[in-house]
């Protein structure tokens, strides 16, 4: 009889049960031969497995390994190496009597965690606690589900993912709390899963939909005083609408709309920034709050009217998990570093996971480029990562090794502040398979099929990392360097085959990290083992824009951050033609164009409606005249409808500036949804 239980744990699921360097022990032994294992297997399935170290393992027909025995002197509330070696031997027992295919099909069919039995359940769980978790399925939860070989749900509502490794069996999950496995999450996700299609593969399902009071005196006001920032402009707005936004944003923090509060709390920053002629000022960034703002407002007024299709509401409103949180001692991996690029400013970005919970955070520091008329030039990304700031660490240092911090504050976007007490930064050796899910995937498939279910941006959590992803590679291949779009790209394949593009833009501060990264992609394909990056889809499948890949030489792993890395290397790219100093991305109309439309919007949000200008108006008609160009159609719609709008002003003399404010609203909001990658 064979084991199928243990035929489906991969080295990953062993550590996720041990440790890694309990398996790492264990599976060295075995490979160098310095212990040799006899395993013998009973007609009902029980295994034993003597070693030539004298212990001897004993793993029960119905047990699970973390009820099996072992005879050494190992904590019986652990799982020994001796364990995991008995594992890992029958593993090796099972292929050498048996067909290949046959063993490893276990680990590779997909499966449904709907499928297990409630009878299952009653096995683990006592009949009042399968009962108290039954009603906390029904009080409501949202559930992001992905079926494959290792099933995962990752439970919104209480910031928790579990991960099946065993296909029928309860008892091997994985989960981010700190109960023992099964724990009460194991029934909720089941039973989430079997409100997955048959025919779906991953999908977003809420187990019960309540509908939320709709604060439409609240929304009411908050689209009022948008309108009355858009007839002076921030220029000609007073201390009673900065006033006004921040006692808005305090009742939707009363009315339980987390998210529109925060929009609202950074349009009042951006406000501050004006007055105080700071060069991080943004305009653009001004429309596209308002964008934001106004879609998540209509998503709420209408949640009772598609409450079937609906975004879940937590998503669109927030909910009280969405504060800022104080945290104790973390033990956070970086993930790599990334660089956002405004008008006038960097924001540098370190992407870490939390070793316990898998919450992804980001440490941030916004850069103001140096005035345009001092004739400095801003400095490269590298420079701007290798100077200290957090805790005397560069933001590149963040991004590649392992903190430690004793207390900090976790935002409300997972952004992290450090406490006061002091934080250690040290090397780590890059075992990424020990992440955690959902940032760890298992292959592209599983990535494909998450970023299928999320919502857009501005309909889902303003949380960062939300697009980020970690994934093992077997291969790179076809590293291209496009002149015409100044951007690398590269084809990049995972274990199981699948293939997905990688896509980085050559830009002149980042010229640096972007040879390094070119010469391990060019130089040392088949040495990168991981890589971490924002994922989007787009017609080619998906795309990981980096921000670490991981190279392993001469049994060395070592991280390339190609935003902020620095070279002292031979140039890959050494005739190019000269890097722009905007993401190539940009250079797509695809993204151009919302670009331009908010940098006008903010413009006009900035001086008002009611200095609209002959420049103004001409500025309009070339984005009509160049939307077209491009074969927008629906975008061009509103934009078309503004620029008439704004054109009568030319012939009426009393002309309706109010109407113009509706029209550039809702060009706010088509913009904003043209920005999406989705």
């Amino acid at each position: 009889m064979k084991r199928t239980d243990l035929l489906a744990l991969t080295p990953d699921d062993l550590i996720a049960l041990a440790n890694r360097g309990v398996v790492k022990r264990a599976q060295r032994e075995l490979e160098r031969g310095t212990v040799t294992v006899t395993v013998s297997v009973g007609a009902d399935g029980a295994v034993t497995a003597v070693a030539s170290d004298t212990t001897t393992c004993s793993i029960p027909s119905a047990a699970t390994l973390a009820d099996s025995t072992c005879d050494c002197s190992a904590s019986s509330a652990s799982i020994c190496r001796h364990l995991v070696r008995a594992v890992l031997a029958y593993q090796q027992w099972a292929v050498d009597h048996s067909d290949e295919d046959e063993t490893t099909a276990v680990a590779l069919a997909p499966w449904n965690p709907g499928t297990i039995s409630d009878e299952v359940l009653a096995e683990h769980f006592h009949t009042a606690t399968l009962k108290r978790i039954r009603q906390q399925f029904e009080a409501g939860q949202v559930v992001e589900l992905v079926r494959s070989n290792k099933p995962t749900a990752r439970i919104h509502t209480l910031s928790c993912t579990v991960r099946f490794l065993v296909p029928g069996d309860p008892r091997y999950t994985h989960c981010d709390c700190a109960d023992p496995a099964p724990c009460n999450h194991v029934p909720l996700a089941i039973w989430a899963f079997r409100l997955l299609a048959d025919d779906a593969d991953s999908d977003l399902v809420e187990t019960h939909h309540t509908a939320l009071p709709i604060p439409h005196d609240l929304l009411h006001d908050i689209e009022k005083s948008l309108v009355d920032l858009a007839e002076l402009g921030l220029a000609g707005a007073s201390a009673t609408l900065a006033a006004r936004l921040k006692r808005l944003a305090q009742r939707c923090d009363t009315a339980g709309l987390i998210w529109p509060g925060d929009i609202l709390e950074e349009m009042g920053q951006e406000l501050e920034r004006y007055t105080q002629h700071d060069a991080r000022f943004s305009p653009p960034h001004v429309a596209q709050l308002i964008g934001e703002l106004l879609i998540r407002c209509r998503a709420i007024r209408h949640e009772a009217k598609v409450a079937a299709t609906a975004v879940p509401a937590i998503f669109v409103r927030g909910s009280q998990q969405d504060q800022a949180t104080k945290v104790g001692t973390l033990r956070l991996v970086g993930l790599g570093c990334g660089v956002e690029v405004h008008h006038h400013s960097a924001v540098l970005s370190a992407y870490l996971q939390d070793a316990d919970s898998g919450i992804v955070v980001a440490v941030q520091k916004e850069i103001a480029d140096p005035p345009s008329d001092s004739g400095e030039a801003p400095a490269s990304f590298a420079q701007l990562a290798a100077s200290k700031t957090m805790k005397d660490f560069p933001l590149a240092t963040i991004g590649a090794r392992q903190l430690l911090v004793k207390g900090g504050t976790r935002t409300a976007h997972y952004t992290f502040n450090f406490g006061r007490a002091p934080a250690s930064a040290n090397p780590q050796s890059y075992e990424w398979q020990n992440l955690r899910a959902p940032v760890l995937a298992e292959d592209f498939a599983e990535i494909r099929a998450r970023r299928q279910v999320i919502p857009p941006s501005c309909l889902r959590p303003r949380r960062v990392g939300e697009n980020l992803f970690v994934c093992a590679l077997a291969g790179v291949d076809q590293v291209v360097f496009h002149e015409a779009t100044q951007e690398v790209t590269a084809v990049v394949h995972d274990q199981a085959g699948n293939q997905a593009m990688l896509v980085h833009p050559y830009t002149s501060r980042g010229a640096a990290g972007t040879e390094a990264m070119l010469w391990a992609l060019t130089h040392h394909a088949d040495a990168v083992k991981f890589i971490s990056g924002q994922v989007r889809l787009g017609h080619r499948g998906l795309i990981f824009q980096p921000l670490g890949l991981v190279v392993e030489e001469d049994g060395q792993r070592r991280l390339i951050q190609p935003w902020v890395d620095g070279w002292d290397g031979k140039q890959v790219l050494a005739t190019a033609v000269a890097p722009q100093a905007t993401p190539a991305l940009s250079l797509n109309p695809r993204f151009t164009y919302p670009a331009q439309l908010l940098d006008a919007l903010g413009d006009l949000f900035l001086t008002g409606f009611r200095r609209v200008d002959e420049t103004t108006i001409r500025q309009w008609e070339l984005l009509v005249e160049e939307g077209g160009g491009y074969g927008f159609t629906r975008l061009l719609e509103s934009v078309q409808a503004l620029a008439q709008t704004l054109a009568q002003k030319r012939s009426q003399i009393r002309w309706d500036w109010q109407e113009a404010v509706e029209m550039a609203l809702s060009t706010a909001v088509v913009a904003r949804f043209a920005q999406e990658d989705i």
